[in-house]
């Protein structure tokens, strides 16, 4: 696949004029239009069969939920709002994601984007291997093999899961069930509704928390009992 085509629909210049930066930094993305005029963006949509739209949703000729239910929910949609208000409502209107005005930081903007192209790449960020040993994570367009003896713990963050790792920090695109599935039963538990915990990487266990390398892990009352059960307790 060739460089998303992305159009901005905002009645605010200033906001078109940063996303659209944004855009042409990044390699995969390929900035294809904007459109100040909701109603004209829809006239125009067909023509340039846009991969992304980025979309705002405080219009005064139409709100960006009223597009959405003019072009339907089949497009790949990122929201934009300086109110978080808003971001509930529009995942009921299957949204890929939104991004909080102001739009600031490029981190944040290309997490969004990623979260789409993996969607049309039709591949998932995370992979068991064969030899069940090691998870391989996409990382922008490269894989990468983590053993799962090196991972200290997985942690829930939004939309995506950060494992923390002997070799450093990963953030991936997926729920904390979701990457649990490919996670070794036997040596991975989760302690929270938030924490999954390598349990070979233990140093102590108080009542409400665990130590990992001096870092605290908070225990969930429900999951206290399973967490004890899979240790090897005198």
């Amino acid at each position: 696949m060739g460089a998303l085509k992305c159009i901005v629909i905002d009645d605010d210049d200033f906001s078109i004029k940063i996303i659209e930066k944004m855009i042409e930094k990044t390699e995969f993305l390929e900035f294809s239009g904007a459109y100040e005029n909701p109603v004209n963006a829809i006239e125009e949509i067909g023509k340039v069969n846009p991969d992304i739209i980025f979309l705002d949703v405080e219009m005064p000729q139409m709100t960006g939920f009223d597009f959405i239910g003019a072009v339907g929910k089949d497009k790949n949609i990122i929201m934009t709002t300086s109110s978080e208000k808003y971001a509930l409502e529009g995942y009921n209107y299957d949204i890929a994601d939104y991004l909080l005005k102001p739009i600031i930081e490029y981190s944040r903007f290309l997490r969004a984007v990623l979260k789409v192209k993996s969607k049309l790449d039709g591949e998932s960020p995370l992979y068991a291997t064969n030899e069940a040993n090691s998870i391989f994570i996409k990382q922008d367009s490269v894989f990468k093999k983590i053993l799962f003896e090196e991972i200290y713990w997985v942690e829930a963050f939004g939309d995506y899961v950060k494992i923390k790792s002997k070799n450093g920090l990963y953030t991936v695109y997926s729920t904390l069930s979701g990457i649990e599935q490919k996670l070794p039963p036997n040596s991975f538990v989760r302690t929270h509704r938030s924490f999954i915990v390598n349990t070979t990487m233990i140093d102590k266990i108080d009542q409400n928390a665990l130590q990992i390398c001096g870092e605290s892990i908070p225990i969930g009352n429900s999951h206290r009992k399973k967490l004890l059960s899979a240790l090897n307790l005198l």
